[in-house]
């Protein structure tokens, strides 16, 4: 049960990091697009 514990331990910063991740990309994009569409007017 020891070793369950410490991979849920390991397993956190990576779903924290793909999760942050997907936001800043999500974020970025959304950015990106606002740019070019406020530069089109």
């Amino acid at each position: 049960s020891g070793q369950s514990i410490f991979e849920g331990c390991m397993n956190l910063p990576n779903f924290l990091l793909s999760y942050y991740g997907g936001v800043a990309v999500s974020i970025f994009i959304f950015l990106k697009l606002e740019k070019n569409y406020n530069e089109q007017k």
